[in-house]
């Protein structure tokens, strides 16, 4: 390879991206579905506000603040996430901030998932009281079994749901890179 090839390869990487349909479509799905669960968690958190007063004892206040406190931090942490993936620079500018962005997006999911392990700890005392008015304290039928179950449905969902946006990022980046050796 020559100098010239060197410099048109080289110069050929500084050109904006052509129209990036199937990635972008494929992060778009996954903003889409991030934005729809922080605006569920944010809803939950105006429930559980309104609702406070029903929160008669010192333990499930706790509960209710702590659970306040993992929502607004999850949606957060999702919207902050979905930051820096950008298609619009020139391609390896492009493709190196998509990378940088798709660790950080799995880095925070990580997070995530760990936040809403606690949530579903704490949450669960606080919706035995809002919805059914009752004491989780009294219900010694259920903690045996409940917060496992709740536990591991969330494991099983949020597992899923992460491997399937590394997958989707994952192919995304693929094509991104392919695009640039036309």
């Amino acid at each position: 390879m020559d100098l010239d090839e060197l410099k048109t390869n080289w110069t050929s990487l500084d050109t904006p991206l052509p129209p990036v349909n199937r990635p972008r479509r494929r992060v778009q799905r996954i903003v889409r579905f991030e934005r729809f669960g922080a605006v569920g968690c944010l809803a939950i958190v105006v429930f559980v506000l309104v609702r406070f007063g029903g929160l008669d004892s010192p333990l499930l206040r706790i509960c209710g603040v702590l659970s306040v406190a993992c929502l607004v931090a999850v949606s957060c942490i999702s919207w902050i996430s979905l930051r820096g993936f950008d298609f619009e620079a020139p391609h390896a500018q492009a493709l190196q901030a998509f990378s940088a962005a798709r660790a950080r997006f799995r880095k925070l999911q990580k997070v995530n998932i760990a936040l809403a392990m606690v949530f579903i700890t704490v949450f669960l005392p606080v919706t035995l009281r809002l919805i059914a008015n009752k004491d989780i304290a009294q219900q010694r039928a259920y903690l045996p079994w409940m917060v496992p179950l709740y536990l591991v449905l969330q494991f099983a969902v949020s597992r899923r749901l992460f491997v399937h946006y590394n997958a989707s990022l994952r192919r995304a980046e693929e094509e991104m890179s392919e695009m640039g050796e036309d």
